[in-house]
């Protein structure tokens, strides 16, 4: 077996009580594959002859019963295995579905020992992969493993092709899982601005003269360029995710990637139906709950204690507890409950018209520029047609 220096590979030790079956064991940390399991291969070799087979599988049920962690176990942690070999089991045979154990050329002790090697590898979530047939129509050579994986011939083999072994080529790429980037952006935290030189700089410009210098199109950009001009000198940004926060505040960083860790292995039994995956799925399940509830209960005991120094804490939780930031279905002005957009549409004109001040009928004298150094657009009185606003209106996005 060969394997990449990066890899980091280790052989692991086999028990003399395993002699002299032919069992080589390789595992690859979890680390040098950006996976959250160690990944193990597993290479055999089993004896053609009755007697020496029998022994053979022997050994290599008692190997797996010894180094197969306990899928029943609370703190089972599942690795990846591959397990493959000359298994010399022509009696064997294999189709899509569940192997067929004939009685031609052996023992009724060896197929018993068979029997129980091919379950305790069913329940530990193993499936065999290799259907390819020999010269003799027979299936030696078999691939377990506890993932999924491609398999096919080879057609280029490194060494001299064994009819009675046809070479294989095995992808096992799926478990080497890419680390997930999230997409980090600029995000203004405007409540730490500096509006104090905001309003300074604004209160600098002289908007009279720039605006009736300029056509609407130009003054419109003037303006925004001045706004963001402003932001990019007194605001100061916050490098988020992209998308923003999708979890309550009290999520910690581990209760997050407990629920990452969930999902994938929610889908992992709902595409493959592993027993291995769901026992996976239940363990983190289990383990987010008590999580969950730790980190709420910190977060509630930490707000309860600052609301003692700073009040304004409490409308933090509360936003915090708020589900979304729609518009309500209801308000209320003046004792009147006013229900459904129109009726809350018009509430809102009659207030905001009840405090509406009136300009003043007179304004003092404004000295204007030369008209010759001023354009014929107006802000105040823009030309627009029909046709403009038809084409805006059609690239409204109704959703």
């Amino acid at each position: 077996v060969c394997v990449r220096r990066e890899l980091c590979a280790f052989p692991v030790n086999i028990p003399s009580s395993c002699l002299p079956t032919e069992v080589l064991w390789i595992t690859i940390p979890s680390n040098c594959l950006r996976n959250t399991h160690n990944f193990h291969i597993i290479a055999t070799y089993v004896r053609g002859e009755d007697a020496p087979q029998q022994t053979d599988i022997c050994n290599l049920l008692n190997l797996l019963q010894t180094k197969l962690p306990d899928s029943t176990s609370p703190t089972y942690n599942s690795d990846n295995y591959l397990y493959l070999g000359d298994f010399n089991l022509p009696y064997v045979e294999w189709d899509e579905g569940c192997p067929t154990i004939y009685s031609r050329n052996s023992s009724a002790a060896t197929r018993e020992h068979v029997t129980k090697l091919l379950h305790l590898l069913t329940l530990n979530g193993f499936s065999q992969h290799n259907y390819n047939k020999n010269h003799c129509g027979n299936v030696l050579d078999l691939v377990f493993s506890t993932f999924n994986l491609e398999l096919s011939i080879c057609q280029y083999p490194l060494i001299i092709k064994d009819e009675a072994h046809p070479p294989l080529n095995i992808d096992a790429s799926e478990i080497i899982v890419p680390p997930f980037v999230t997409e980090n952006i600029d995000r203004c935290v405007f409540r730490r601005g500096n509006y104090d030189n905001i309003n300074k700089h604004l209160s600098e410009i002289n908007w009279e003269k720039e605006f009736l210098t300029r056509n609407t199109e130009e003054a419109v950009n003037f303006l925004y360029a001045n706004l963001y001009n402003c932001i990019n000198l007194y605001v100061p940004l916050h490098k988020t995710h992209k998308g923003g926060r999708i979890y309550p505040v009290w999520y910690s960083k581990s209760l997050i990637k407990i629920i990452h860790e969930k999902d994938k292995y929610h889908k992992l039994w709902k595409k493959f139906g592993n027993n291995r995956d769901y026992n996976e799925f239940a363990v983190l399940r289990d383990r987010f709950h008590r999580v969950h509830k730790a980190c709420y209960s910190k977060y509630l005991f930490n707000s309860q204690q600052s609301i003692i120094e700073n009040p304004k804490t409490f409308w933090t939780f509360a936003k915090s507890r708020r589900g979304g930031s729609g518009c309500p279905n209801e308000l209320t002005l003046n004792n009147t409950s006013l229900r459904g957009g129109s009726q809350i549409a018009d509430g809102n004109n009659t207030f905001f018209h009840s405090i509406f001040s009136f300009p003043a009928s007179e304004y003092p004298s404004v000295i204007l520029p030369d008209p010759q150094n001023t354009s014929n657009d107006s802000i105040s009185c823009p030309h627009i047609v029909e046709e403009t606003v038809l084409i805006m209106l059609k690239k409204l996005d109704i959703k």
